[in-house]
C-alpha cells in the first residue's frame, strides 16, 4: 500500500550570502529592541469657530444631547393636549372642529398680534405663535430652532435687486426698495405672501408666485434691511393693472409707508409711459389711500396747467387723456376721482366740463412749482410725490 504526500508550490528565490547574513541581524535585532511610543494628545479648542461659516463652535454644534428621554415624552404628551382642535357643539347639535389659527408673530425685535388667518402648515398653528425671521422669512414655532437659525442665517436683505434707495435725500429714515422675482425666489415670494394673510382678509394668492413681481419696503437697520411692508403686481397684465396686493406690517403703519408703495407703482408706470390702476374691487382703506393719492395727482396737474396759461381759464387743449399721460393714472379712476368730487358735470353734448378751479385750488394744501417755461408742463414739474423722491429710483423697463 503505497501513500502519497502533498506537494506543496513553493517560490524558491535565490540570494546571496550577504542578503541571507542580513536578514538574519534583522530578525534578531526584533526580538531584543525596546521600542517606545509616545502617545500625542490633540486638544479641541471648543470656543474656536468652524462651522457654518464661522458663526458657531464644535459644542454649538453637537446634537447628542437632543434625544428626548422618557421624561421628555411625557411632558410633551401633556403639552400636546392643550393644543389640540377642541371639538364643540353647533346650534344643530353636530360636532365642529374649531380651527386653529395663529394668534401672534415675531418678527425682528416685533411682537405683532395677527388680524386673520393665513394657510399656513398644520404643524405650524397648533401653539398659536409663529417665529419669523426678518430676512428670509423662514418661519419655525420652536423658539430653540429659531435662535439656531438666526445663528446661521446669512441673509441681511431680501433675496432681489435693490432698485430704489433714499439714504442720500433722508438718513434718518433710510428707506430701500427691492424687486423681487416670483420665479426665481419662489420660497421667498410663498412666505411673504403668507405673511402678507396675516393682516389681509380678501387675499388669495399664497402659492401661485411665478407670474408676479415683488416689491418689498425694508428699513435699514444695524442687522441688515428689515422688512416693513410691500406691493405685488402681475409681470404682464391684459387689464392694465400696477397693483395686485398691497400690505404695511402693523408695527410700521400710521409712517405713511402705505402712500409711499402706492406712489412707488406709478412711478414705475411713469418710468414705463402708460398708466395703470390698482386690481378691483379695492377695501374701504386702500380706496381712502388711493382717493388721496389721485386727489394730489390730479389736482397738482390741473394747477399746473393752469399756471401754464396766460388766462385764467384751462389751455383747450386740457383732456382726461392729457392728465392721463402726466400722472401715469387710468382716465377711468381720474372720472371717478372728480366725480366722487362734484368736480365735473356732462354738458348738453356729451361733453365732460371741469368746473370751480376755486374749490380745486382749496382742496390742495400745498404749494405747487410753476411749469418750466422751455419744457412746459411735465411729469418732472408735477408735485405728485410726497413720499418718494423720483430721483433715487434706479430701475429700466422690463424688455418685453
Amino acid at each position: 500500500m503505497t501513500t502519497t504526500k502533498s506537494k506543496k508550490k513553493r517560490l524558491v528565490i535565490d540570494s546571496d550570502s550577504d542578503e541571507l547574513d542580513s536578514l538574519a541581524q534583522r530578525k534578531s535585532l526584533s526580538k531584543n529592541s525596546k521600542f517606545c511610543i509616545k502617545r500625542i494628545n490633540l486638544v479641541w479648542d471648543e470656543d474656536r469657530k468652524l462651522y457654518f461659516n464661522n458663526r458657531l463652535t464644535r459644542s454649538q454644534i453637537r446634537t447628542s444631547g437632543l434625544i428626548p428621554s422618557k421624561t421628555d415624552r411625557e411632558l410633551f404628551s401633556k403639552a400636546e393636549l392643550n393644543v389640540l382642535p377642541k371639538k364643540k357643539k353647533k346650534p344643530d347639535g353636530e360636532v365642529g372642529t374649531i380651527v386653529q389659527r395663529i394668534q401672534s408673530i415675531l418678527i425682528g425685535r416685533h411682537k405683532i398680534e395677527t388680524w386673520y388667518n393665513s394657510p399656513y402648515p398644520e404643524e405650524y398653528t397648533k401653539s398659536g405663535f409663529l417665529y419669523i425671521c426678518e430676512f428670509c422669512l423662514k418661519y419655525t414655532n420652536s423658539k430653540y430652532s429659531f435662535s439656531r437659525h438666526k445663528s446661521k442665517c446669512l441673509a441681511f436683505h431680501p433675496p432681489g435687486d435693490e432698485i430704489y434707495n433714499s439714504r442720500d435725500s433722508d438718513p434718518s429714515t433710510k428707506i430701500a426698495i427691492f424687486e423681487v422675482d416670483g420665479k426665481l425666489q419662489k420660497s421667498y415670494c410663498q412666505n411673504l405672501c403668507l405673511l402678507g394673510k396675516l393682516f389681509l382678509d380678501t387675499k388669495t394668492l399664497y402659492y401661485d408666485v411665478e407670474p408676479f413681481l415683488f416689491y418689498v419696503l425694508t428699513e435699514e437697520t444695524e442687522n441688515g434691511y428689515s422688512l416693513c411692508g410691500y406691493f405685488s403686481k402681475e409681470k404682464t397684465s391684459l387689464a392694465g393693472y400696477n397693483l395686485s396686493c398691497i400690505a404695511v406690517l402693523p408695527c410700521f403703519q400710521k409712517r405713511g409707508y402705505g402712500r409711499l408703495l402706492i406712489e412707488f407703482s406709478y412711478l414705475l408706470n411713469l418710468k414705463q409711459g402708460i398708466y395703470g390702476s390698482p386690481e378691483k374691487p379695492l377695501s374701504d382703506l386702500g380706496l381712502l389711500a388711493y382717493l388721496g393719492h389721485w386727489r394730489r395727482s390730479i389736482y397738482s396737474c390741473l394747477i399746473c396747467l393752469l399756471n401754464s396759461s396766460k388766462s385764467d381759464q384751462l389751455p383747450n387743449d386740457i383732456s382726461i387723456s392729457r392728465i392721463s399721460k402726466l400722472t401715469a393714472i387710468s382716465p377711468n379712476d381720474i372720472i371717478s376721482t372728480l366725480q366722487t368730487d362734484k368736480l365735473i358735470e356732462v354738458s348738453d353734448d356729451g361733453k365732460q366740463i371741469i368746473f370751480d378751479l376755486d374749490q380745486i385750488s382749496n382742496l390742495v394744501s400745498h404749494p405747487y412749482s410753476k411749469p418750466d417755461p422751455e419744457t412746459g408742463v411735465d411729469s418732472n414739474n408735477l408735485n405728485i410725490f410726497s413720499y418718494i423722491n423720483p430721483k433715487f429710483l434706479i430701475w429700466a423697463p422690463p424688455v418685453q
